[in-house]
């Protein structure tokens, strides 16, 4: 693990964030981690956040709505950058190879965070960087995940940090029963 400051420290230097993109992601998870970071650089009139797309294979990823993402190469590509966000969508189990898993937790130490998105938290777990963490998953998978998993503590929230590892799983459930 990089022995730099925390990802998250003020700082005026850009942030810039590799984007692994694996095959069978939604268009709405890869937006829902592109968009901000442009918006934001928009709203404070500066580049704040820099980004590049890679995959598993450095091809094009292609999307659960029959469009390909472009890539910028494979995830070696990565190399230099401050984060890497891990989006996975359906056929995870599929598309995360034992080769892939291994050369994820080979390059995992390079960033100051490693975040998933959706099923990104099941492929961190697969490749042991959630080992001794908290981390969350989409609410319908929730208890599978935890019980796959024990060598890490799964929350039931939106998203969790703990240290350099973050985690998204989506919308949760209400705690109510109370239906509108």
């Amino acid at each position: 693990m990089s022995e730099t400051a925390s990802i998250f420290a003020p700082s005026r230097a850009p942030l810039t964030m590799a984007v692994l993109v694996l095959p069978h992601a939604s268009i709405l998870e890869v937006a829902s981690v592109l968009d901000p970071m442009r918006a934001a650089n928009r709203h404070l009139g500066q580049e704040a956040y820099r980004w590049r797309v890679v995959s598993p294979d450095g091809r094009p990823v292609p999307l659960t709505c029959g469009i390909e993402l472009p890539s910028s190469g494979p995830l070696a590509a990565a190399e230099g950058a401050d984060g890497l966000i891990v989006i996975v969508g359906y056929r995870q189990e599929e598309v995360a190879t034992g080769p892939f898993l291994r050369e994820l937790r080979r390059m995992a130490g390079r960033f100051r965070l490693v975040a998933g998105v959706d099923a990104g938290a099941w492929v961190m777990a697969r490749a042991g960087l959630l080992d001794g963490y908290r981390a969350t998953v989409h609410w319908e998978d929730l208890e599978d995940f935890a019980a796959a998993y024990p060598q890490m503590e799964c929350l039931p929230d939106r998203f969790v940090i703990d240290r350099n590892r973050a985690t998204a799983g989506g919308r949760h459930r209400r705690r109510t029963s109370c239906c509108i």
